[in-house]
């Protein structure tokens, strides 16, 4: 069950932002969504933020591909450039010691178009509930 993820803040710091998202599951692609997120929302140790989904969380089959294609915006009528940090260089998940590290198997997608990938990126955690 998937509940949410990780979002890197803006390297601005005091500036509102908005994040819109879209998940798609298998080839079923749902509504973008928007929420506006606070700079004091942001974690300033870490500079994420916690997007948790609101209703339901998003349950996965084995074998079935969910996609989180996610962008930063300025709030609604600024047109301020944004400029957020961003992951480069973290191990691989699959090294980091954890009883779910063969759950999951992280791939790139034709979506990322802004050079953005497995390397380097804006979503640093995937926030899940296993129900076994």
């Amino acid at each position: 069950m998937i509940a949410g993820f990780g979002v890197y803040g803006l390297t601005t710091g005091e500036q509102n932002f908005a994040c819109r998202y879209k998940l798609i599951v298998g080839s079923d692609s749902g509504e973008e969504v928007e929420v506006p997120v606070l700079s004091s929302d942001v974690d300033q140790k870490t500079r994420m933020w916690r997007l948790i989904f609101e209703g339901e969380m998003i349950e996965l089959q084995p074998g079935i591909t969910l996609t989180i294609a996610m962008r930063l915006v300025c709030p609604t009528g600024q047109t301020n450039r944004l400029r957020g940090y961003y992951g480069n260089g973290g191990s691989n998940y699959k090294t980091v010691d954890n009883p779910h590290k063969e759950l999951f198997e992280i791939t790139a997608s034709s979506l990322s178009n802004n050079g953005t990938g497995l390397d380097s990126g804006l979503i640093p955690t995937i926030y899940y509930y296993t129900t076994s």
